[in-house]
């Protein structure tokens, strides 16, 4: 029987420098003597909070020791110790021990490979050392960096990476990795969430409806968050909301979605219609102003791309108007914004094919209440959008959605039980890096964004003023008033500089811009598109709107 490899943590703290592993393995070796000629140990880098040239610890750091089971003991002597880092200590603590488990991808932080500096080469030097190791995949690499080893300018250190000095294997069979990767959450969001759990001592209350059980184990072993309740068996309310039966499924066409959504207005019914582009967000909306809309409704196009004013006036609207003292039908076309920030409670429930997590947020957003009355059961129609988009970066995640769809609809009426028990059996298939890139922790002072996986679209967007705005910004800067309201997120290739609004921010262009349906990506439509705000039909007079571009 082959002896398992596990990871042996020592709690940390203090501060470090950026550079330690030398230092750190000195130090280990003065301690551990056997450490130096053991070649089955190995030793982790430090993690924490990058401070110009020094490191500085957390409540999350680990010194992290890679062994076989079997020699545990032989490291316990750390345990206590204080270990000299060239001019920072670091107090070791008591141990804790993980087993390792199989992982999709590896990252290794820095690799030098003797003799092979050019990309070419190191990369199949690369590839030959992990088919040694009997690990098959794609290997991909970053630039090339040159270090200078301290105290000898004649010496240097080539080595590559992807991402912060990274490299990674994709679909390795049979490696193996510090933790199981998670998949209800994406993977983007959980490693931005885990480092700030493990780099800011604050309290932090974590709600969510799609967190399966890997992804929960991994917060409560490595951020020390507390689940609440911990035993759900004492809360006999919760379980019988859970088992109400609330949503009726149907697949259904494209075509078919626009008539539902009118029928269900006529019907005095208040209806969400989520798709997964601001673009097709806007183009349903447009069409259903010009086309049958019944009057007496209320008619709003809800996304990221409006200016924040318009955005915190829309939420506001559309909240309002959903609430169930209010009689008035409505209809709310929108995008995945709705899964995170609006408190809505629907009749009806229209929605492209996404991932299971984000089907299951929107089917939150329909017969919302804890004890639905007098048989209430929520309408659900789902269809297949014209593209995978943003999505298509997850292999099969629309496919997977659309088989959660099809199974539940085969069930009749499905309760939020039903939900949560096919989300716990979803296998792990989209894995994160553990402490991977978070550009709040890793950007500096500015931190920019690298992590575009919350997108509504496939395009990278900035911060901007709408040109007929730019004066009346600077003039609400310079008597120190707040600004926010003018900020709308535009996609990069419509941005332009303008020196008046500094580095930070670009200028917009407002023929593009209808506060109604936020800013245009797409070909100018020709006609006058009124909207609905309220009970009333009023028109929109932006040069967008009014056919003059």
């Amino acid at each position: 029987m082959t002896d398992p490899l596990v990871d042996v943590c020592f709690i940390t703290g203090s501060s470090v420098s950026l550079d330690h592993g030398y230092a750190l393995y000195s130090a280990l070796s003065r301690v551990l003597p056997a450490l130096h000629e053991n070649k089955l140990l190995g030793v982790h880098p430090l993690t924490g909070l990058r401070a110009g040239n020094v490191l500085k610890l957390s409540r999350g750091s680990r010194l992290r020791l890679r062994l076989p089971a079997s020699r545990i003991a032989e490291v316990l002597p750390v345990a206590g110790k204080r270990l000299d880092l060239v001019g920072h200590t670091l107090q070791v603590g008591v141990p804790e021990i993980h087993a390792l488990r199989a992982a999709a991808v590896l990252q290794a932080r820095l690799v030098n490979i003797k003799g092979f500096e050019e990309e070419v080469g190191f990369q199949r030097a690369a590839q030959r050392q992990l088919a040694a190791l009997t690990i098959q995949g794609r290997l991909t690499v970053g630039r090339r960096r040159v270090m200078r080893i301290q105290g000898q300018d004649d010496r240097r250190l080539s080595s590559r990476g992807v991402r912060a000095y990274s490299r990674r294997v994709h679909h390795a069979a049979g490696a193996r990795n510090r933790r199981s990767p998670p998949n209800g959450l994406r993977d983007l969001c959980t490693g931005a969430l885990e480092r700030f759990l493990r780099f800011f001592d604050v309290p932090v209350l974590c709600m969510t409806a799609s967190l399966p059980m890997d992804r929960r184990d991994t917060l409560v072993r490595a951020c020390s968050l507390q689940m609440y309740p911990s035993d759900p068996e004492s809360f006999p309310d919760l379980r019988r909301q859970a088992a109400h039966k609330r949503y009726q499924i149907s697949l259904i066409e494209e075509p078919h979605a626009e008539q539902i959504a009118v029928d269900a207005l006529i019907g005095g019914k208040k209806v969400l219609w989520v798709v997964n582009t601001v673009g097709r967000c806007q183009t349903i909306a447009r069409r259903l102003v010009q086309s049958s809309a019944p009057a007496g409704g209320s008619l709003f196009c809800y996304h990221s791309r409006f200016s924040r004013s318009d955005r915190r006036d829309r939420h506001e609207e559309v909240v309002r108007v959903f609430r169930r003292d209010q009689k008035q039908s409505a209809l709310a076309v929108t995008t995945q914004v709705c899964e995170m920030s609006l408190d809505l409670d629907a009749d009806v429930l229209i929605t492209e094919y996404a991932p299971v997590p984000s089907l299951i947020q929107r089917m939150g957003r329909c017969c919302r209440e804890p004890d639905p009355l007098l048989g209430r059961m929520g309408l659900v129609y789902a269809y297949k959008p014209e593209s995978e988009r943003p999505y298509q970066a997850e292999k099969g995640a629309i496919e997977k959605g659309e088989r959660f769809l099809r199974e539940l609809a085969q069930k009749g009426a499905v309760c939020h039980a039903d939900l949560s028990d096919y989300l716990q059996q979803m296998p792990v298939t989209e894995p994160f890096i553990e402490e991977g890139y978070s550009s709040f922790l890793d950007s500096g002072w500015a931190a920019g964004s690298k992590q575009q996986d919350f997108r509504e679209g496939d395009e990278f967007t900035v911060d901007c003023v709408l040109d007929r705005d730019v004066e009346a910004y600077l003039e609400v800067k310079r008597r120190r008033g707040v600004t926010d309201g003018f900020i709308v997120p535009i996609p990069k290739r419509f941005a332009r500089f303008n020196e008046k609004l500094g580095r930070f921010l670009r200028e917009a262009p407002a023929s593009q811009y209808s506060s109604d349906f936020g800013f245009y990506v797409l070909a100018i439509p020709e006609g006058i598109f009124p909207r609905f705000s309220g009970h009333i039909i009023r028109q929109c007079c932006c040069s967008y709107c009014s056919g003059e571009r």
